[in-house]
């Protein structure tokens, strides 16, 4: 028993001895399969590298065998297929003590799925590649990117080539008639000009019996500007009530200047009209709001007015605006007919704008531009029968000349209360108004009071006989 114990310890120490060297055996066999793993991949995929050329740009640079084929004129298998790295490559820099940010989207096109697969599977070492790379970059190689064209000649012709000859034909001149192009200016839509200084006396009336003070509405014309140039030019905060006119098409704009709005609000309750000095950051009261919803409800019914010789609009208020920002009735190189109304309160004065897209009056143009249809219109306007009324019922003193004598200077200084002067009995009269003949009449008696009988209408500048 003793020497059975005593062999054992020997038995254990070459057991230990076994595992160590199976150890050492598995780890060379499993290096041995990684090395020719990756062998064998280097083989069939060959690594791409990435050159960053001197302008900045990023190139893959195909292997030997792809450069090869694309040398012997090898055609596109199939359509571009496209891969995304996403999320977007972001790294920093320090620049001048700052820390720069920059963030790169990287996408790659290829003719095939393979070497998309191929991609897909090597993502995290490209994306690691990219990411080193870009770090090592400087502020001022970054900032140069700008300054060189976007493309180059060869990217050009590579493009052209690759498109066919279709692109590359020669372009061809077309006409373009410059006294055609249809331009907004001052004196082109005399219709509309009419139009506006009819709602601009209008409104003046409702506007100073709103506040319940004398003011004056003065329409200064309009002016086409470019839709991006006019909001830019708008202060902030600002009024801006953006109002649907049907059935024209889109949607036209008020813009009320707002110190002219702080005038209104101190006249409507019951201040001087005057305004005090407005912080540029302060926006519009609640009170200066639901005010300035007043102000427009009173100028859309104006407008429907104005516009009635030509057009039945229907106005309705599609929102208030406290930002140029959020503007969208016109892109911004659209053309813009900025229609202005200067009003003045006391000493002080603002502007008020009737803002309308050029697209907008495009169904009503022809007749904007020739204001026939207009003058026709106010041939029959509503406010003829009452002036005929009124003219009818106007008081005029009417007198008629029942005779007349002629004597000498000296009999009339000679004249003395009782004196007679003998006339013939008159047989007609002409009936005057003022100095003007209007009838001839035959003098007579009727319900016993001396009467006149008109026998005759004097024609204009007929002298009485």
């Amino acid at each position: 028993m003793a020497e059975e114990q005593q062999a054992a310890p020997p038995a254990k120490s070459g057991g230990a001895l076994g595992m160590v060297i199976n150890g050492v055996g598995i780890f060379v066999l499993t290096l041995a399969a990684v090395v020719a793993g990756g062998f064998i991949n280097a083989r069939l995929h060959p690594p791409q590298e990435l050159v960053l050329d001197k302008e900045g740009r990023l190139t893959l640079k195909a292997p030997p065998a792809a450069a090869a084929g694309a040398k012997g004129g090898a055609k596109p298998a199939g359509p571009a297929v496209y891969y995304a790295f996403d999320p977007p490559i972001v790294v920093n820099f320090q620049q001048d003590g700052a820390v720069r940010f920059l963030q790169v989207t990287v996408e790659v096109m290829a003719r095939d799925a393979a070497t998309i697969t191929a991609v897909q599977q090597n993502g995290p070492l490209i994306r690691n590649n990219l990411t080193l790379m870009m770090s090592s970059l400087e502020h001022d190689q970054v900032m140069s990117r700008g300054k060189a064209p976007l493309i180059t000649d060869e990217e050009v012709q590579a493009l052209l080539d690759r498109a066919g000859p279709a692109l590359r034909r020669p372009a061809e001149a077309r006409a373009y008639d410059l006294a055609g192009t249809q331009r907004i200016t001052r004196g082109r839509l005399p219709t509309l000009e009419l139009l506006l200084e009819s709602f601009a006396r209008q409104f003046r009336t409702h506007l100073a019996d709103l506040v319940r003070r004398e003011l004056q509405v003065t329409y200064e014309g309009v002016q086409a500007q470019r839709c991006g140039d006019y909001l830019a030019a708008l202060p902030s905060p600002a009024c801006l009530d953006i109002v649907r006119a049907r059935p024209l098409p889109g949607q036209v704009m008020f813009a009320i200047d707002p110190d002219l709005l702080g005038l209104l609000v101190d006249a409507f309750y019951g201040g001087a009209g005057r305004s005090g000095a407005r912080h540029a950051d302060r926006g519009l009261t609640p009170t200066e709001s639901r005010f300035a919803r007043l102000v427009i409800r009173h100028a859309m019914a104006d407008l429907a007015a104005a516009f009635a010789p030509v057009a039945k609009l229907e106005l309705e208020p599609v929102k208030q605006e406290r930002s140029a920002h959020f503007v969208d009735i016109a892109g911004p190189t659209e053309t813009l007919l900025v229609n202005r109304f200067r009003v003045e309160l006391g000493a002080a004065a603002g502007s008020i704008d009737f803002v309308l897209p050029s697209a907008a009056i495009e169904p009503l143009r022809e007749v904007l531009a020739s204001g026939t249809a207009l003058r026709e219109t106010q041939g029959a306007a509503p406010w003829a029968p009452a002036l005929a009324r009124g003219l009818a019922e106007a008081k005029v003193e009417v007198r008629a000349v029942l005779a007349e004598v002629d004597i000498s200077l000296g009999e009339l200084v000679r004249l003395k209360p009782g004196d007679v002067v003998p006339i013939e009995a008159p047989r007609e009269a002409v009936l005057l108004a003022g100095e003007v003949p209007l009838y001839r009449a035959r003098f007579g008696v009727s319900r016993g009071r001396n009467a006149l009988t008109v026998t005759e209408a004097l024609r204009p500048g007929e002298a009485r006989r």
